[in-house]
């Protein structure tokens, strides 16, 4: 078996891949990477991969449909759309002759051009089965249907003219109508120097055909295969929700490989959110699917007696707090990432804010519990909560909010703030809040670890908070910085009863004795119990209450609890005790006054109790205050009026008082 002249070096994704990647497999004689022979290798000849340096080469567009849709289930759409030529000039070398000079440069740069020329020519013809650049359909892929669009690099490079680009828009819009999955395979994709401005054009109809996309909350998922390159990427592909790649795609938006980025470093930089081998990819993209088609109306695999009788009552023994404090740093304890790899199936990892980095401290994906499909924000403590980490949480609420995903949040890190870039990092950390506040899809947080610094005030804005028993909040934010938990650090984190008790918790879940790191299972049965009530109880919740009910809910934080309404109490006694006094003091100058024979005193009578004049909730402290201002005014108008006898005289205007509508 020949094989390709050069020297034979081990495969790096940062360096330029040759020119010889665009051929057809069966004319590839051996890896032009690593130099094994591709003759007879399974990987290779069923998914077109060496087997020896794991090298991706192209495929034609009907290859990436068998091995993506279930058998027999894909339908082409517009396969008889062709060119109406509506240029009115003729390019001065038209393709055929094009083709024949890139023929001719491989015979001159290879001697094994021949045949890699005539395969060439073939692809583009006729040999990929396309008649265009692209080809578009509906078909199933796990049994979940989705509408695809699947760019063939065999045929002119896959670059993008007025017809590609009106099959792609059609696929695009066939997708919106019909609110099914959009799933792009994009490789290559330049525009078609052919047909000069319209095929220039079709760029920023996909933008805008994508907006309408991501109104319409249609989930649109994009695959980059090598190479992934002008429009395509800029315009198509970076518009998806969820963009994937191929190990070793270079993606860019010029057209020449060294302007273009491996997809490994777009990973860490962010601008991707996975890589993900060709034998992998029809798993994920069925996972990724399930999850979408599992939106809507919530169906827990568990029953109601189930549900009403799996939460066990709370042990009646509580801790210290610097012991709970203990527990929640035990080193076994179950970490946020511990509870998402057991609670949520059909995981799949997002990654990156899309704006050039990727926060290891946060983990975020797609995935379903209980049967419901949720989106999950994790902050894990693994890195500081920079802007990047903000930035990507706000992306995934926005994700969650336009595909109508409930929010999981789990926090279990100190969440310490960075140093470089405050302002940066403020900015993003009020995106996030912001978002919390319009956010049309339920938003349930739980503490599994520690809640410390902004991460604990950012996602109490919760629809509903719930706090693992030996879970803590603290104002420290790092934990390098807080000394080892004792009596004498007590006071700075609060447990899960106290929490529960200034009412910015709503339920307690219990752990099993002494702590969740005794028997981590038993522990995460518990927290997806209570996890599944919450989603059953606000699955039935419309967006515009939903919204009314959290603002009302994250307005009284800190006057709802226990402790709010014992100090309401208090305030109201003591306002109490105060009318008395006055009511006393006001009857002792009437008594004075009719001694010395002077003009009755005219004020209001103040026998009545407070709260039969002032309404007063007494889960609200701003009831309190109102009631405190109404009683001063009550005994300062008393005390000006003395002098003045109501029978006798009028008093002045500027000291009358006035009805409740503010007349005299």
């Amino acid at each position: 078996m020949a094989s390709l002249p050069g020297a034979r070096a081990p495969h790096d994704a940062n360096s330029p891949i040759p020119e010889l990647d665009s051929l057809f497999l069966e004319d590839i004689l051996a890896c032009p990477a690593c130099g094994a022979e591709l003759s007879g290798s399974a990987s290779f000849e069923t998914y077109g991969i060496c087997g020896n340096c794991q090298r991706h080469f192209p495929l034609p567009a009907r290859e990436r449909l068998r091995l993506l849709v279930d058998d027999g289930s894909f339908q082409e759409t517009n396969a008889t759309l062709v060119s109406l030529e509506p240029l009115v000039f003729r390019d001065a070398l038209p393709a055929p002759d094009r083709l024949e000079g890139a023929k001719a440069l491989l015979r001159r740069d290879d001697p094994a051009g021949d045949r890699a020329a005539d395969a060439a020519e073939r692809g583009a013809l006729s040999g990929s089965g396309v008649s265009e650049a692209v080809l578009t359909g509906t078909g199933a892929i796990g049994g979940h249907a989705a509408v695809l669009i699947v760019l063939d690099h065999a045929y002119l490079g896959a670059s993008i003219g007025p017809v590609a680009g009106e099959k792609i828009l059609l696929a695009m819009e066939a997708a919106a109508q019909r609110r099914v999955p959009l799933v792009a395979i994009c490789t290559a994709g330049g525009a078609r120097s052919q047909d000069g401005l319209p095929g220039l054009l079709q760029a920023p109809k996909f933008a805008a055909v994508a907006a309408q996309l991501h109104r319409s909350g249609v989930p649109f998922v994009s695959v980059l295969a090598h190479p992934a390159t002008g429009a395509v990427w800029s315009a198509l592909a970076d518009q998806a929700d969820i963009i994937l790649a191929e190990p070793g795609a270079r993606v860019g938006l010029g057209s020449r490989p060294t302007d273009a980025e491996s997809a490994e470093s777009l990973l860490a930089g962010g601008m991707i959110d996975g890589v993900v081998s060709r034998p992998e990819l029809r798993q994920t993209l069925t996972r990724l699917l399930g999850v979408f088609a599992g939106r809507g109306a919530f169906r827990p695999i568990y029953g109601e007696t189930v549900l009403a009788s799996s939460a066990p009552e709370l042990p009646r023994a509580r801790a210290a707090g610097w012991e709970e404090a203990r527990l929640a740093h035990h080193p076994a304890r179950p970490a946020a990432s511990a509870y998402v790899t057991r609670l949520v199936s059909d995981w799949v990892e997002l990654h990156g804010d899309r704006t050039g980095a990727d926060a290891p401290g946060v983990l975020a994906g797609l995935g379903r519990l209980a049967g419901a499909s949720v989106a999950v924000v994790a902050l894990t403590g693994e890195g500081p909560a920079d802007a990047a980490a903000w930035r990507k949480a706000a992306r995934v609420l926005r994700l969650a909010g336009h595909l109508e995903l409930p929010v999981l949040a789990f926090l279990d890190a100190p969440a310490q703030m960075a140093d470089r870039a405050p302002a940066q990092t403020g900015a993003a950390l009020a995106s996030v809040m912001g978002l919390l506040g319009v956010l049309p899809a339920p938003v349930i947080t739980v503490i599994t670890g520690e809640a410390a610094g902004p991460a604990a005030a950012a996602f109490a804005a919760g629809d509903r908070v719930l706090m693992q028993e030996h879970a803590i909040a603290a104002l420290a934010a790092e934990r390098s910085e807080r000394p080892a938990p004792g009596p004498q650090t007590a006071p700075r984190a609060l447990t899960a009863l106290e929490c529960q008790q200034l009412g910015v918790v709503d339920a307690i879940i219990p752990e099993p004795a002494p702590a969740a790191h005794a028997d981590p299972e038993q522990a995460a049965r518990l927290l997806d119990h209570a996890l599944t009530a919450a989603l059953v109880e606000l699955g039935s919740v419309g967006p515009r209450r939903l919204l009314d009910d959290r603002g009302r809910r994250v307005r009284g934080l800190g006057q709802r609890g226990a402790v709010a309404r014992e100090a309401a109490r208090l305030e109201v006694r003591e306002l109490q005790e105060l009318q008395r006094t006055v009511a006393r003091s006001l009857g002792d100058l009437r008594e004075r006054l009719e001694g010395l024979h002077l003009p009755q005193l005219n004020a209001p009578d103040l026998t009545h109790p407070i709260w039969e004049r002032v309404v007063l909730d007494p889960t609200a402290l701003a009831g309190v205050g109102r009631a405190r201002d109404e009683l001063a005014g009550r005994i300062e108008r008393a005390v000006r009026l003395a002098p003045w006898n109501a029978s006798d005289a009028e008093p002045p205007g500027s000291i009358a008082p006035r009805d409740d509508k503010g007349g005299k």
